[in-house]
């Protein structure tokens, strides 16, 4: 199956695991198998907007309760399409939802940037401190 930029994919298996996204522009023309669905979104949407709402993971862990079959329990597109969600009535509202969603998402990504960094820090200053090349006045 031939998938195009923008579309929402899922697996069907896993979705209520949080397995979805947005196709990017760079895998458009890619092929996928028939247990990863996709569905084109209306231009009266913002595909971001899906994408945050379904990122939920409240959200997308309650959508087991529509998963069928025995073993391997699977989402099918009919079950999914069956579920209701909220978005807001104008193209706008949801473009402004989004842009604060990415500046957050921006904020935390440098806070967890300025952790990681830290953390480097800490476990150099702890092996020196552990090697005694380090000396500290207490």
């Amino acid at each position: 199956y031939l998938r195009k930029s923008g579309q929402f994919i899922y697996g069907k298996q896993n979705l209520h695991k949080g397995a979805f996204g947005i196709i990017p522009d760079e895998l458009d023309g890619f092929e996928s198998s028939s247990d990863i669905p996709a569905f084109d979104i209306n231009k009266e949407f913002n595909s971001k907007y899906i994408f945050y709402y379904f990122s939920r993971r409240h959200f997308y862990e309650k959508l087991e309760d529509i998963s069928t079959g025995t073993g391997s329990k699977r989402i099918q597109p009919k079950e999914l399409y069956k579920v209701e969600i909220k978005v807001p009535s104008t193209l706008e509202k949801q473009n402004a939802i989004v842009k604060i969603i990415d500046t957050a998402t921006d904020e935390l990504t440098k806070y967890e940037q300025k952790l990681e960094t830290l953390q480097v820090q800490k476990k150099g200053l702890m092996q020196q401190l552990l090697t005694g090349k380090t000396r500290v006045k207490i």
